[in-house]
């Protein structure tokens, strides 16, 4: 019985290398942090990368299904500037 070799090209041994040099970026969980705790805003600015300001609000969505929706219709209705 004949054994089989594969033999790879030097970008195919390249490629195959540097596949596995690829950073995955960790699984990041939230604090368990309730609404009351003094550490909410200060938690809440920092995950979602903006300052809070009085008289907005915020809702929480869960997937895509939720977000887009929601998205395209601020965008629908933004009068000055989105961000």
């Amino acid at each position: 019985m004949r054994r089989a070799c594969i033999r790879l090209g030097p970008v195919a041994a390249i490629c195959l290398a540097l596949s596995a040099c690829t950073l995955a970026r960790p699984h990041y969980a939230a604090p368990d942090i309730a609404v009351g705790q003094p550490a909410f805003v200060r938690t809440l600015e920092a995950h979602a990368d903006a300052d809070l300001v009085r008289g907005n609000r915020a809702q929480v969505l869960l997937n895509g299904d939720e977000i887009f929706p929601a998205m395209l219709a601020a965008i629908r209705s933004a009068t000055s500037t989105i961000t």
